[in-house]
């Protein structure tokens, strides 16, 4: 069940609307009751409610027609109604118009209060869609901009083999021209002439070129037998083209295209060739380079997919790690939960009988047994305040604590809970000095919670201030918010302890603290219940010096200047 659902109930008949209203507000739903239709309508407009239950005849409005406006103003409320004259032609045109049930008076309450859990169950579910199909398109958006990125990526990298083809043509372009290396060859293929630009790149003159054999320039893959097939593909077919290396006189290599075409002499017999040279090393050398980057690319690629994979993994790991935690913390909220309540009758019997032994009324005892009846009721006592502070601590955890808020003044509160842990500062001889804003310290909050934190405080600065010690506490206003402190000039804090002494069961591993009383839960409750009033707790403290705890709570209203009240208590 949904704490935050309102139930509006819509009924002519009192006794009836009466009982059903307090069936629900039993089962823990806020309720709404209305008699008159044209009343349940306007309530309607002004505010839609999740869960609507109307009687069909209504002395001044159909029924049908709160269904229609309940739907309207909220498509997700469930509309249940009820009827004393029960037809099946009433409850197909109830269900057609979008009723969510449909009653037959008298109404079973357990059926009633099952068909409205189902009904704010199956609208959390809708809700709960919804968030999903919002995360989703979320998701989507993101998968369709990396998708758009990995297109720009790949764009990119056509531009980059766009622009090597036409590097390419251009070098093709150009290697046409005179000053590619150009050569002519006889049929037993010596150069009988070769231009400027090749006796340069290879190192010779074109004298000393003038009646070399090709092969001499070619690189090793073209000799011998490869030659002649060469050859003799090129008197076949007129034309041929490779790729080969030619070496120079220096022995550098030069990476290139050779196309030689035939030369055929007027019987049309093979003479000799022509062929053009182009340097192709830019090009072998980009193509080797974009061939890392594409392997690099890739490589990158599939790191990435297993960091994805991996992140992924690691994601569903913490959720079901975190699901694990929330499900453990659950169990032990109960279990203490559970365990304070059934400690808490039978030490009530035990403090309740010493209490009335004590006061003499089942008949008079001696000095010796009042002396073990007061031992018994004070560690009855001390053990109640501990299962107290276990069940307040595990409704925190649970999230089962309510606060009843009110406007009060802090400063009764105040000196309430000071004269309430009187007797701790009198058994030690101890003073405390209260400094309270002038004027009305007016705050919003649950009174007693708030009470419940200022005995803590004052009873753990007592604890742990050596006999005559000082105490004092101030209260002002800072910002729009209240501002207690509880200073004390006992032993102190070190400063690697002030933030864990909130913790749950914390006590300091100090050889002064290990002789003081108590499991270390009033900090921990006092820290809940002030966060949960939207507040602030923390302490200030050097050790061996004192200790300050702070907290903050919201103010209903702007209020006086700080000054001192020049209350005192003193024992």
């Amino acid at each position: 069940m949904q704490p935050e659902a309102t139930i509006m109930v819509v009924d002519d008949e009192p006794g009836a609307r009466v009982t059903l209203c307090g069936i629900l507000e039993d089962a823990g739903y806020r309720v709404i009751g209305v008699e008159k239709g044209a009343d349940a309508l306007r309530l309607i407009q002004r505010s839609p409610c999740k869960v609507v239950v109307t009687d069909i005849k209504l002395p001044d409005v159909d029924g049908m027609e709160i269904l229609e406006l309940a739907k309207e103003a909220n498509p997700e409320a469930a509309v249940i109604m009820m009827t004393g004259y029960a037809s099946m032609e009433t409850a197909v045109e109830a269900v057609n118009r979008g009723a969510y049930a449909y009653f037959v008076k008298p109404v079973n309450p357990d059926e009633l209060k099952t068909t409205i859990a189902n009904a704010l169950k199956q609208q959390g579910l809708s809700e709960e869609n919804k968030r999903l199909i919002d995360e989703l398109q979320r998701s989507n958006s993101l998968l369709a901009r990396a998708n758009e990125e990995l297109r720009s990526e790949i764009t990119g990298r056509e531009h980059m083999e766009k622009a090597l083809r036409e590097s390419e043509e251009k070098f093709r372009t150009f290697m046409e021209t005179a000053s590619d290396l150009m050569h002519i060859t006889d049929d037993a293929g010596k150069f009988t002439y070769v231009n400027q630009s090749m006796a340069r790149t290879l190192g010779y003159s074109k004298e000393e070129v003038t009646g070399m054999h090709i092969s001499r320039v070619l690189g090793g893959r073209i000799s011998g037998d490869t030659f002649v097939s060469k050859s003799k593909d090129l008197i076949t077919k007129g034309e041929i083209s490779f790729e080969d290396t030619w070496i120079a006189r220096d022995g550098k290599e030069i990476y290139g295209e050779l196309k030689v075409v035939a030369i055929y002499d007027g019987n049309g017999r093979y003479a000799g060739s022509r062929g053009v040279f182009r340097d192709l090393t830019e090009r072998k050398r980009v193509e080797l380079e974009l061939q890392k980057k594409n392997q690099q690319l890739d490589a990158q690629n599939d790191e990435l997919q297993l960091q994805a994979q991996e992140l992924r993994k690691q994601r569903q790991e913490l959720i079901e790690k975190t699901r694990e935690a929330e499900e453990a913390s659950q169990a032990k909220s109960d279990f203490l939960a559970s365990m304070s309540h059934e400690l808490r009758t039978p030490l009530s019997v035990i403090i309740g009988f010493s209490e009335l032994m004590l006061d003499g009324i089942p008949g008079e005892i001696n000095d010796e047994q009042k002396q073990c009846l007061n031992d018994i009721l004070g560690s009855g006592q001390r053990l109640l305040n501990l299962v107290n502070d276990v069940l307040d601590l595990s409704r925190v955890e649970a999230r089962k604590m309510e606060l009843k808020r009110t406007d009060f003044d802090l400063a009764e509160v105040i000196n309430t809970a000071a004269s309430a842990v009187m007797p701790t500062f009198a058994a030690k001889k101890q003073s405390l000095d209260i400094e309270i804003a002038e004027g009305s310290l007016r705050v919003h909050a649950d009174k007693h919670r708030i009470w419940q934190v200022l005995a803590n405080l004052l009873t753990n600065s007592a604890k742990f201030t050596p006999a005559g010690g000082k105490l004092k506490i101030e209260a002002s206003k800072v910002d729009n918010r209240c501002k207690v402190s509880v200073i004390d000039d006992g032993i102190g804090i070190e400063k690697e302890d002030q933030e864990r002494i909130f913790e749950p069961f914390c006590q300091l591993d100090n050889s002064m603290t290990k002789e003081k009383s108590g499991v270390g839960l009033g900090l921990a409750v006092a820290k809940q219940i002030v966060e949960k009033h939207g507040g602030r707790i923390w302490v200030e403290s050097e050790y061996g010096k004192g200790s300050r705890f702070i907290f903050t709570i919201p103010l209903v209203r702007d209020n006086a200047r700080s000054i001192s009240t020049g209350a005192s208590y003193e024992r």
